[in-house]
This record gives structure tokens, sequence and C-alpha cells, in this order.
């Protein structure tokens, strides 16, 4: 199994070119997609957040913030957006480093390049523990409205408090009067190259709509032929969600008992179902909540996560 992400990428000079060209060359974790001539920077950008896709400026800070600046509206909303300097000695995190997962996002950039992360929260400088990271680590969701209990909580752990997680009957996790909402729903898809995000979206909300997948959806998985394939990377990203693939021997051991099977789909990925196989993988669980839905080149399954994901309760 392969986690990826993708990421937008905006540089300014031949220098900032040959490093998005260094980046690409290594493109295990993420997708990068840079502007094209065609756009322009601030409509790349608007898209960016619009999208929640994280951006990476290769460039000054000064140039980065000047463009986001009019679209920033809220830390829980707002995409991931970093910075590296032409020469890719330092790798900066400026906006939704926490529950955006910007900081996970440039530490990994910052190692393959070996330049230095510059860290600037106060959690992350006295290495002490983040609700808003856990969260979205783990795949949990935090209302919007508890915006303020999130500083309350990390304020506690930063004065050399513990903080005690307390998993809730449902699977939620109570953190002082904060609840983090456990994102459970796992979706297998497959689809026909170069499908766009808008009619995969489309696709997906015959089933499911907006708010329940903004606040449930924890990842979408497929078969790894389609890591790179922009709209099922754009979906994910949209829904704050992780994207994972898994090769056709991992989606082959699961049991198939009451699958469904498709011979065109074997002769063409390996394997005879993408869709129900990734879901049930992906989730851990032994049945479907949604059976195969196919359409319009889209087959869509779903289950839901039977654990939490890797956290450890108990104090931190």
């Amino acid at each position: 199994m392969k986690k990826r992400a993708l990421i937008g990428c905006l540089f300014f000079s031949k220098g900032g070119e040959a490093l998005f060209e260094r980046l690409c060359k290594d493109e295990d974790s993420f997708f990068f997609q840079a502007l094209t001539p065609d756009v322009r920077n601030d409509e790349f950008v608007k898209e960016a957040f619009d999208l929640h896709i994280p951006l990476l400026f290769i460039g000054s800070t000064g140039i980065a913030v000047r463009l986001i600046s009019p679209f920033v509206s809220d830390k829980l909303a707002d995409p991931p957006v970093i910075v590296i300097d032409e020469a890719g000695r330092y790798v900066i995190p400026i906006l939704s480093g926490h529950y955006g997962g910007g900081y996970d996002i440039a530490g990994e950039i910052a190692n393959r390049l070996s330049a230095e992360l510059v860290r600037t929260s106060a959690s992350d400088i006295n290495n002490t523990f983040a609700i808003d990271v856990f969260a979205k680590q783990n795949g949990y969701y935090i209302e919007k409205e508890d915006h303020d209990r999130i500083k309350e909580i990390n304020s506690f752990a930063l004065s050399g408090e513990k903080v005690d997680l307390l998993k809730l009957p449902n699977g939620d996790i109570k953190a002082g009067n904060l609840i983090l909402h456990k994102k459970a729903l796992c979706l297998g898809m497959g689809c026909k190259k170069g499908k766009s995000f808008t009619e995969l979206k489309a696709f997906l909300n015959l089933f499911f709509d907006d708010d329940i997948l903004r606040k449930e959806l924890y990842a979408i998985a497929t078969i790894d032929v389609k890591e790179s394939e922009t709209g099922l990377l754009t979906l994910a990203a949209y829904y704050k969600s992780f994207f994972f693939t898994f090769t056709k021997e991992e989606l082959s051991e699961v049991e198939d008992e009451g699958l469904s099977s498709s011979l065109f789909v074997k002769e063409t990925v390996g394997v005879d179902n993408v869709c129900e196989r990734a879901a049930l993988l992906l989730s851990g669980a032994h049945e479907l909540s949604l059976l195969k839905k196919a359409g319009d080149g889209v087959t869509l399954a779903a289950a839901k996560r039977c654990e939490a994901g890797k956290e450890e309760l108990g104090e931190f």
C-alpha cells in the first residue's frame, strides 16, 4: 500500500524550474503538477484553495504571501502552503501546517532535498503534542466551530500538562471539551484513463452527498496503475482525505467470495475487480457497505474503516 498526494507547484525562475524537475524525479509519495502557461498565477492559486490542493511555491515567501492572501480563510479549511527557495536549502510551511498536513509534506520534501525544515509553530519548536496534527494523521474530522478548542488543547500541552484522549464507543475521541470525529468511510474506485475531477465527483455524488463526504471520508483507494490519475488525486484532496494505491498482488489477496468479477478488468490490470477489493483492503472490513456501482467509465464501492488509525490512546 502506498499513500500519495497531489501537489500544485509554482516557480518563477530557471532555478525554480530546475528544482521542480528535480522533485519530479522522485514522485513516490507526491504527484507534482506545475502551473501551465495558459493559466494565471492567481487562477492557479484560487483553484488550489477551492479544491484544497496543497501548494508548493519555489521562490520567495513574499510572492507566496501576496498570491495566497485573497483566499486565506480558516486553518480548518485552507490547504497547506509550502515555500522552498530555488536553491533547495530551506523548506518553509507557511499555512495549514497542522490540520492541513503541511508540516508532514514539508518534512518529507526537506528529507528528499537534504534541506532544512523551517518550523515556526510553538508546538513544533517545543516538540509537544498538537491535537490537530493527531487528528489529521489518524483520520479524524474537527468541526469548524471547535476551532478555539484546538488552541486550548495545544496550549495546555505546550504548558507541560498531559492531554488525556478517551476513545468513545462510536470510535470518536474526546480530548477535554473537543471531540474528534472518526472518518470511517473508505472508498474503492476505478476509472478509465483521463477521467476528470468533475466527472468523478458527479458519479460519487450519486451515492454520497458532500456533507457526508467532508466529514466521513477517510480515504480513496485504487490500483497502483492509477496512481497518477489527477482526477482521483484531486477528488481525494477536495474532501481532505487520503489517497492510497495497492498493487494487483495486494488486491488479489482479498477473499473474493461475493465480489463481482470482470475478465476485461483482469486482462487490463491483472486483477478481476479493483473498487470492491480496494475498499475492503483499505478498511480492514469483511463486508462492503456499498457494493460495486459502475457507470460512465467509473467504478465505486465502499466499506467502513474498522480501525481508527495508528493512534495509541492515553496521555500525551
